[in-house]
């Protein structure tokens, strides 16, 4: 595993026993990581701390997701979620066969047959995000941010939450979404027309550069954008976020927080990299893992 970038709490920090990742969550200044060992987390949660979770009731862990205040892991029987404790934080049973979670900030959401399920307990910074709308049929896929969430749901993508930058507000006339993705106050999604951004682009993160061949992911954090493409991965946005890695070959997979991202290759090991001025300074020694 290979590492570096924003770093100020740790979660790029170049974990020895990461052995064949398998899938990868982030949160705003940590990292959630799957591999053949079971679930692994580092950098800094106030919250939630770090660990690698050792419960004998985990069976064939296969999601995860990591938010401020709560971090959640699906294995084969049930979903396992530690942090805030109350009603409003238990997820909803149906989920231990879900095909989405998604923590980033506040609150959770996943997504099981079809349905979107929201949990968490409203605050201060409330803004609806947990009111999923009762009319989406057909949801396909699922992006939950700090404030506000995005679905594709019946050939459509749908957005609520905070909308105070237009990140709710979905461009008229775009057809067939595939995949969406939110950051801190703009979202993405993939369409026929291909890539189309909106909401906050005071970083120029909502202006989609042009040479996207054949995009497959997005991730979006708190002043840029990533998509993993045929020719790699492209991003835009905050200075910082630009300088892609060059030997990430054959990502499979690609996530990030607000200042840092990461992918996992085909060759199944993780790379991560963040902002230069939070602290991108020095490459990485390559690490026996």
């Amino acid at each position: 595993m290979r590492c570096w970038g924003s770093d100020w709490h740790g979660q790029l920090n170049r974990q020895r026993d990461i052995v064949g990742p398998e899938t990868v969550a982030i949160g705003g200044a940590s990292t959630c990581v799957i591999d053949a060992r079971g679930p692994l987390c580092f950098g800094e949660n106030t919250f939630l701390g770090l660990h690698r979770w050792t419960d004998d009731k985990l069976t064939s862990p296969r999601l995860v997701s990591d938010g401020e205040m709560q971090r959640c892991i699906v294995d084969q029987n049930n979903i396992h979620c530690m942090g805030s404790r109350g009603a409003a934080w238990q997820p909803p049973s149906v989920l231990a066969h879900a095909d989405i979670i998604s923590s980033v900030g506040e609150f959770s959401c996943g997504l099981a047959g079809g349905n979107v399920y929201c949990w968490g307990e409203p605050t201060e910074s409330d803004y609806g995000q947990l009111n999923v709308p009762q009319d989406l049929t057909a949801v396909t896929d699922l992006a939950a941010g700090y404030r506000h969430v995005c679905v594709t749901a019946g050939g459509a993508v749908r957005c609520w939450g905070k909308g105070d930058q237009g990140q709710t507000t979905v461009p008229a006339n775009l057809s067939n979404p595939r995949k969406v993705a939110v950051g801190m106050n703009h979202s993405c999604g993939i369409f026929d027309q291909g890539v189309v951004c909106w909401g906050d682009n005071s970083s120029g993160q909502s202006t989609v550069p042009d040479g996207l061949i054949n995009p497959r992911s997005l991730a979006l954090g708190d002043r840029h954008s990533c998509a993993l493409t045929d020719s790699g991965i492209k991003c835009w946005g905050a200075e910082g976020m630009l300088d892609v890695p060059q030997d990430v070959n054959g990502a499979t997979e690609i996530v990030s927080g607000l200042w840092h991202a990461c992918v996992i290759a085909k060759s199944q090991w993780l790379k991560c990299w963040g902002n230069d001025f939070q602290g991108q300074t020095t490459l990485p020694r390559k690490l026996d893992i």
